[in-house]
């Protein structure tokens, strides 16, 4: 079975420790494992050392906060076409 994970930092605090524990466990039992992050950081580099494929995109909406809501809309347009891209890159390989 394959999982895809879509999370915002890509940092190593609490919600990415946590993520990257469930993903090394998950790999151990023979998932096959996927993360979107927002960019390259020291997650995505623990994530990939532990067999995670990792796929790094620059989905906006989830980065900057957009206080109009115009904006916010736009950016939320952008951020789940970004995503979805991401998505077929990974389903594809």
């Amino acid at each position: 079975m394959r999982v895809l994970f879509v999370h915002s930092p890509a940092d190593l605090y609490g919600a990415s420790r946590s993520l990257l524990r469930l993903c090394r466990d998950m790999r151990g039992s023979g998932w096959a494992v996927a993360v979107v992050l927002p960019e390259e950081g020291p997650l995505s580099q623990r994530l990939a050392e532990a067999g995670v494929e990792v796929t790094c995109t620059r989905y906006a909406g989830m980065i900057h906060p957009f206080f109009s809501l115009g904006g916010s809309l736009s950016q939320g347009r952008h951020a789940v076409e970004q995503v979805a891209a991401a998505v077929a890159g990974i389903t594809r390989s």
